[in-house]
């Protein structure tokens, strides 16, 4: 079974910058070989590194809160146990949160504070029982899951003993009996403390303080409209520092006060980490410290990553620490005025809840998750290659890629956690060869450019107005043309007046013939000269009406087929008008061809240009 996620990722939001990469001690618990950083919670340590570093909210806490609510909404029995965090946190106002989580219906509440001084008198009693080569402190869950992962070496070297939040939890259902089966709510300021919660199988709600603050600003909640309500457990004197860096020495100082000339205070993930990694050789070689006071965050837990504090002023943070440091001090002074008998009563008090055994604590090794493989040399040269690094020279170490050298790059790619494109030198080899490839082109399309010019687009341009000038002059030819035709159409039409004219001298003539014959038949035999006559002007007569017709049926095939031909004329000149308007739409074309013509040439020569300038002043040298 793997480790609980407590770090989530927003692919959307995620821009592939390797921020989260660059900032992670452990690097190798990101995988950007994809379009987003994601995360393996089997080999994330929980130090939150990425949560400040991203500014794409792409990397989001992954807390209790919602589960809390829900709990406290079914009336489920509830106590809240409150780092010392609090303090810094929630300024003048932590014990008013307790009254808002009262109003929600938690029972009691708990001060971690008072748990972190049973976790001195654990650790000392260890120093003074076992004698030990170094005690390494366990608060902190990010270094706690570090040292289990990956150096499980070190595991020795962990106190044997609970975190003061564990010690209170464990004192709790030791010693107030009616809470023992209520769940618990930890108002935390580590999303990483979630783990240990797991591993060792008490703590129900990790509430990170920043969602509470969230929730309570989107609710507009007020902590100063609640009363103040105080820790149920005994008050905690100077143990109230443990979230502040050193926090641990000096209380352990306080009853055991030469132990800090054998002590180490160190905090940070820049440190700590690098730290880590020499102590076997320190342990070896006898010179490491005999109690190492260590944190993940640099400001501490009042820093942490379920806070808002990490922007804030370290001196702001550390005096409302202080602050709250002499008020607990002073709550046993004011009882005993002289301090080295005031520090006997939070000794008593600490006896009262001190069972041997209680509060011991065994870590699992958990280096079986770390499955990176580290590559051989060889394939770390074949990946170089692959990267084109192919010497000494190029191998540049500039962690653009996230990782602190190349040979942890290459590590990368070797576990499929990175691609050789996210190498800066790759990519500025690539862009080196780009760059010849496209100078390469650009010169091909100068070239083509300069054959197509613009002298050679003007004659093209010449040629269509001329083939303009003929279509006009086809039109006015046509136009010539369909003119006689409409003349000869009327001429037409004036011959078939004629004829009909003609037709009715005919019919006249075909009568008087008619009448002449009448008339010779009067006069008898000397009228038959007369009556021959009469006969041929109606044979005359007959005839020129037989012309007449077949001179009507010619006549209309002519006007016929000149009609037919005036309007396929017509139609004929309306085809050429369009042509003439196309012939003129692509010497349009033509004439933009030409000033495109021109453009691309001006451009080509801005990007030779830009090149030569590039070239000039040594574009990329000192990259590659």
């Amino acid at each position: 079974m793997g480790l609980v996620s407590v770090i989530s990722v927003e692919k959307d939001n995620c821009v592939n910058c390797h921020k989260c990469i660059r900032v992670c001690p452990v690097k190798f618990c990101n995988d950007g070989s994809q379009d987003h950083v994601e995360i393996n919670p089997d080999l994330c340590i929980g130090c939150g590194e990425c949560l400040k570093a991203c500014d794409h909210e792409a990397r989001i806490i992954k807390d209790d809160f919602d589960l809390f609510l829900n709990s406290a909404e079914k009336k489920e029995k509830m106590i809240a146990v409150s780092a010392p965090a609090a303090a810094s946190n929630f300024p003048d106002q932590y014990l008013r949160l307790n009254g808002w989580l009262k109003s929600l219906g938690v029972e009691a509440f708990f001060d971690v504070s008072f748990g972190a001084e049973l976790t001195v008198k654990s650790y000392l009693e260890h120093l003074s029982k076992n004698n030990p080569k170094m005690i390494i402190a366990q608060p902190c869950p990010a270094l706690v899951t570090y040292i289990q992962i990956y150096q499980p070496e070190l595991i020795p070297h962990l106190a044997p003993a609970d975190s003061p939040m564990m010690h209170t939890i464990k004192m709790i259902k030791e010693f107030y009996p009616q809470y023992r089966y209520h769940k618990v709510m930890i108002i935390s300021p580590c999303v990483a403390k979630k783990r240990e919660f797991t591993e060792v199988g008490m703590g129900d709600f990790n509430v990170t303080m920043i969602k509470i603050k969230e929730y309570l600003k989107k609710k507009t909640i007020s902590l100063a409209s609640f009363p103040e309500v105080d820790f149920h457990n005994d008050p905690a004197e100077r143990a109230v520092l443990f979230s502040t860096p050193g926090g641990l020495l000096e209380t352990a100082e306080r009853d055991l006060p030469r132990v800090g000339s054998v002590a180490r205070k160190i905090e940070g993930p820049e440190l700590i980490y690098k730290y880590f990694k020499h102590l076997p050789k320190d342990l070896a070689q006898k010179r490491a410290p005999k109690l190492l006071d260590c944190l993940n965050c640099e400001m501490g837990c009042n820093g942490g990553t379920g806070t808002d504090n990490r922007e804030k002023s370290l001196e702001e943070v550390e005096k409302l620490v202080s602050n709250r440091d002499k008020k607990a001090r002073k709550k046993y002074q004011d009882k005993i005025p002289d301090e080295k008998n005031s520090v006997s009563l939070i000794h008593e008090a600490i006896k009262k809840y001190w069972k041997p055994g209680l509060y011991q604590r065994k870590y699992k090794d958990l280096s079986s998750l770390n499955t990176v493989k580290i590559p051989s040399q060889e394939k770390v040269d074949e990946i170089y290659l692959s990267m084109e690094k192919k010497d000494k020279k190029d191998i540049l170490n500039c962690g653009s890629c996230g990782y602190e050298n190349c040979e942890n790059m290459a590590v990368a790619v070797y576990n499929g956690l990175n691609r050789v494109e996210n190498c800066h030198y790759f990519l500025q080899k690539r862009l080196q060869r780009d760059k010849k490839t496209l100078e390469k082109g650009l010169s091909v399309i100068n070239e083509k450019v300069e054959k197509i010019s613009a002298s050679s687009a003007m004659e093209a341009s010449e040629t269509v107005q001329k083939m303009v000038l003929s279509m006009n002059h086809i039109v006015d030819k046509v136009a010539e043309s369909s003119q006689m035709l409409k003349q000869l159409s009327d001429n037409n039409k004036k011959i078939s007046s004629f004829i009909e004219g003609i037709g009715k001298i005919s019919k006249q003539t075909h009568l008087l013939s008619i009448n002449a014959g009448i008339e010779s038949s009067k006069f008898g035999t000397q009228g038959r000269g007369f009556n021959v006559v009469a006969q041929e002007i109606k044979k005359l007569s007959f005839n020129t009406a037989n012309f007449i017709r077949e001179i009507e049926i010619l006549i209309k095939e002519i006007r016929l087929h000149t009609e037919k031909t005036v309007v396929s004329m017509e139609q004929e000149k309306e085809e050429v008008v369009k042509g003439e308007k196309i012939t003129q739409k692509i010497a349009g074309v033509l004439n933009d061809i030409v000033d495109d013509t021109k453009g691309i040439l001006k451009i080509l020569g801005d990007i030779k240009e830009v090149y030569q300038k590039d070239e000039k002043e040594g574009y990329g040298k000192k990259a590659i």
